[in-house]
């Protein structure tokens, strides 16, 4: 047996950890506040005014949902462009994008799905698999996560809490809502 300790190693390995984990953090917040900030701007504002009410009833990869985004034409390469959370945006698709690229894109699956009447993550999924050619490893990453971003935030990502802490929590989340820190969707009540 040594006389080797190995806590003052593992300490500095999770101070390392937590700092890379806080620059990824740190990029994703940005990403955030910069998502899709060009179609706000010409050349891509007045297209997407356009198209995008249209999308709304259109089941996402269908013929007719392929036909309304062509008629973004130069809008949508400009965005392609522009956002490199895109595989357009690279010349070898998704196999240049970054792990960075890779979440924002994912996050931006999920939140056009609640654009659509019949949006559907899993299936926007599959559909993505065949149209950027995906790995199946990605695909089964992108599933797991997607069950993950789907499931209930209180009851599910915290089901192994203590009561007690659930219970603070809600209560949190209820006074930020209620003081303005929270925005609440219409119809999210006070129960």
């Amino acid at each position: 047996m040594s006389g080797y300790d190995s806590a003052k190693d593992t300490q500095a390995h999770i101070e390392r950890v937590r700092l890379y984990l806080w620059e990824f953090t740190h990029a994703l917040e940005q990403r955030g506040r910069d998502h899709d900030l060009s179609k706000l701007e010409s050349p891509e504002k007045e297209a997407f005014d356009e198209v995008t009410p249209q999308l709304r009833g259109l089941t996402y990869g269908s013929d007719e949902y392929k036909a309304a985004i062509a008629r973004l034409g130069e809008a949508l390469k400009h965005h392609y462009a522009v956002n490199s959370h895109h595989p357009e945006h690279y010349p070898d698709g998704i196999d240049g994008m970054t792990l960075l690229d890779l979440v924002e894109m994912f996050c931006d699956w999920k939140a056009a799905t609640e654009r659509h009447a019949d949006g559907n993550l899993e299936r926007s999924i599959e559909i993505n698999r065949e149209r950027f050619k995906m790995s199946d490893q990605l695909v089964a990453i992108f599933q797991n996560t997607r069950v993950w971003i789907e499931a209930d935030p209180i009851v599910d990502a915290f089901a192994n809490m203590r009561r007690s802490d659930v219970e603070r929590m809600r209560k949190e989340l209820k006074y930020s809502a209620l003081h303005g820190a929270v925005k609440r969707a219409p119809g999210d009540g006070d129960e």
